[in-house]
């Protein structure tokens, strides 16, 4: 059986390398050696990382990660790949809206909440808040998008550009766009009391400064899957990892 080299120290990378030891395969967490055949990254892995992944490249050996720093035909990026990256954003939505739960002044059943944008993670988002009884509204460009949201149960506002002002009435506002969206005049007339969620990667959606000139209630909510679900999502990646090596998954 392939020796496969796990790189990283949280605990999702902890929890894929258990789950591959699981299906037989052998695992170690040691510098890549000459002897493995597979290098199993996690999404933003370190300087030591990507030159064991350019040693194992130049081996033959697999090489598999998210946002991968080499390419080939041994080189499978997970973040590319549509059955993963759904998977993953239905593990994001459900911690975000632990998130929710936790952080909102009342219950999620009757809160208003808005989400701005309807991609994965929107519209994973959306189906569990419209069930949970949470009035939601989703902010988007593409007619298509919209029509999605308003399936899923929820209202719609159809955006271009600048979000409209009524975004200031909801107790919750959810950003999933990485583009700087919610800016200082939006922001300079909201309550100290509506929580702003942020689900995008970098630069995110809220303009920062203005969020701590206003002291907003902010919560950073990247890195969801990594932090909430750890298990799941390392066993995600596991899964992913045993199909490429099958040859079930091929470059996208």
């Amino acid at each position: 059986m392939m020796r496969i080299y796990v790189a990283g120290k949280d605990a999702r990378m902890d929890y894929a390398a258990k789950s591959l030891q699981d299906a037989g395969f052998e695992v170690t967490s040691a510098p890549c050696a000459q002897e493995c055949g597979a290098l199993v990254l996690s999404v933003r892995c370190s300087d030591a990382d990507r030159k064991h992944a350019l040693q194992a490249q130049q081996r033959g050996a697999y090489v598999i990660g998210g946002m991968l720093p080499v390419h080939g035909e041994r080189c499978f990026d997970y973040m590319k790949n549509e059955a993963f990256l759904y998977e993953n954003a239905r593990i994001t939505a459900e911690g975000a809206i632990m998130l929710l739960g936790a952080e909102l002044a009342g219950t999620l059943y009757g809160a208003d909440v808005a989400i701005v944008g309807m991609g994965r993670i929107a519209e994973c988002m959306c189906r569990m808040l419209c069930a949970l009884g949470v009035r939601t509204t989703v902010y988007a460009r593409r007619p298509e998008a919209l029509a999605r949201a308003r399936a899923l149960g929820a209202a719609t506002v159809c955006f271009s550009g600048v979000l409209p002002h009524e975004m200031i009435s909801h107790d919750a506002v959810c950003n999933t766009v990485p583009h700087v969206l919610l800016h200082e005049g939006l922001l300079s007339e909201l309550g100290q009391d509506v929580l702003l969620l942020e689900l995008a990667s970098a630069p995110g959606g809220f303009d920062m400064a203005a969020v701590e000139r206003y002291g907003l209630h902010y919560v950073n909510g990247q890195g969801l899957p990594g932090k909430y679900a750890p298990r799941a999502a390392g066993e995600l990646i596991a899964n992913y990892t045993v199909k490429v090596l099958k040859g079930e998954i091929g470059h996208e």
